[in-house]
Order: C-alpha cells, then sequence, then structure tokens
C-alpha cells in the first residue's frame, strides 16, 4: 500500500490572472474600459486641437484686458494665458497614456489605487479648463467661437471619460473562488 499524500500535494491549484479583462470582472467590463479609453484618447485630440487654434488666435491678435477677467482669466501679458490650460493638456495626455500602458501589461490590479488617483486629478483638471473655454467663448465670434468650443468639447469629453475610467478601473472583480490561491 502506499502511503497517503501530503498535505501540500492535495492544495488547488493558483488562479492565474491571465488577462485584463480577469482584473476587471470579465470581458464586458473590459470591452467598455477599452471605448473609454478610446474617448480620453478622443477627447485629448480634440481639446488639443481647440487649445492650439486658440493658442493661435491669441498669439495673432492678443487678448483684450476687457474680457480676460469676466471670463475668470487674469490680466495676462499676450502668450501667457493658456498656460494652465496646456498644462491640463499634457497631463491628460500623460494619465490617458498610463491607463493605456497598464491596459496593456495586464497591471491593472497592482496600480489601481495609482490611476484612480491620476484619473480623478487629470477629471477636476479638465473640467477646470473646460469651464475656462466655456466662459471665454461667449467673448469671441466668427471661428474664434468655433475654435474656443472645440477646445471646451474637447475638454468636457475628456473629463467625462476619466470619471467612467474612474468607475471602471475602480471596481474589484469578484474573488476566487474557495479554496484557490490569489
Amino acid at each position: 500500500m502506499s502511503a497517503p499524500a501530503p498535505a501540500y500535494a492535495k492544495q488547488q491549484p493558483i488562479n492565474p490572472v491571465r488577462s485584463t479583462a480577469d482584473q476587471l470582472g470579465g470581458w464586458v467590463n473590459y470591452g467598455l474600459s477599452i471605448f473609454w479609453i478610446f474617448i480620453a484618447w478622443s477627447g485629448f485630440g480634440i481639446a488639443l486641437g481647440g487649445l492650439a487654434a486658440s493658442q493661435k488666435i491669441e498669439n495673432s491678435r492678443g487678448l483684450s484686458y476687457d474680457w480676460t477677467i469676466p471670463a475668470n482669466y487674469p490680466k495676462l501679458q499676450s502668450g501667457r494665458v493658456y498656460r494652465f490650460d496646456w498644462f491640463t493638456c499634457f497631463f491628460q495626455f500623460v494619465v490617458v497614456v498610463i491607463v493605456s500602458l497598464a491596459f496593456i501589461s495586464v497591471v491593472i490590479r497592482q496600480s489601481r489605487p495609482m490611476l484612480i488617483g491620476y484619473l480623478a486629478v487629470a477629471s477636476l483638471l479638465t473640467i477646470l479648463s473646460a469651464d475656462r473655454f466655456y466662459n471665454v467663448s461667449h467673448f469671441f465670434h466668427g471661428k474664434y467661437y468655433t475654435r474656443t468650443r472645440c477646445a471646451f468639447a474637447g475638454y468636457v469629453i475628456s473629463a467625462t471619460a476619466d470619471l467612467a475610467l474612474i468607475y471602471m478601473v475602480g471596481l474589484e472583480p469578484s474573488p476566487p473562488p474557495e479554496g484557490y490561491a490569489v
């Protein structure tokens, strides 16, 4: 007769995380997250285009002090008015790259607190920039109005995607079945 198997041999196999979908709780959540990452990239591109066009206007003719104060812009010399908005656009780019790399690298579980923090800061900054462009658009007309509204729309889309990604990344997948090691 053979001896009974040792206790360590009776353990259940470890359930490894094989994909990002496993870390997000399933393929539906994964698909929705990929959709929101695409929307975040789109919002970044729209905001960048509108911001660049607005900066070109500001560089070519300067901004009037008559509208900067009512539009919540400080009295700055030409070339410095959109500095905060450029920082916000750059920060949004960095955050979307980090989130995309986390999805590609399958490290959502390990980087969840960091991703939620970065997305929260990015959504706050993009909301502030959207508000600034919404306020300044009322003082323009024609193509200037269209360009500032384009930047406004890009920042709103980016903020919406950031808030949706906070929800999607923050979802904890269901725990593994009883007996499986994590």
